[in-house]
């Protein structure tokens, strides 16, 4: 019992997540939903054929794939720490995909297109 009042009077806190939720809702909301975007991205980028299309919904599948995976490692041996360098080192991979098929969305780059016809 002094070990958590020592914590929270220093600030700290914790929270418990039941096994029961950590396996079904993270994948459900966090695991699927990227998914059926990354999903959508296919399908536009095999009729457009613009790279920035398939990056963007990588990007958000590598999140929801990071996501899903950290939420089950959490209750093994690694602990909590496993759990959030691997969401985090996810998180940030997949934001730099996502970075660059925003920066190319930006150019306007689509195949069998010159230069020239770039959107001003």
């Amino acid at each position: 019992m002094r070990n958590q009042q020592d914590t929270q009077k220093q600030g700290f806190s914790t929270v418990n997540v039941p096994k029961i939720f950590a396996l079904t809702l993270i994948p459900l909301f966090l695991g699927t939903i990227p998914v059926f975007i990354a999903t959508i991205a296919l399908r536009v980028y095999i009729k457009s054929g613009t790279i920035n299309q398939l990056l963007i919904g990588s990007g958000i599948f590598l999140f929801g794939l990071g996501s899903t995976i950290s939420g089950w490692i959490k209750h093994l041996s690694g602990g909590p720490n496993l759990s959030i360098t691997i969401h985090r080192t996810c998180a940030c991979i997949s934001s730099i995909v996502i970075l660059i098929g925003a920066v190319l969305s930006f150019f306007y780059l689509v195949p069998g297109r010159d230069i020239g016809n770039i959107r001003k």
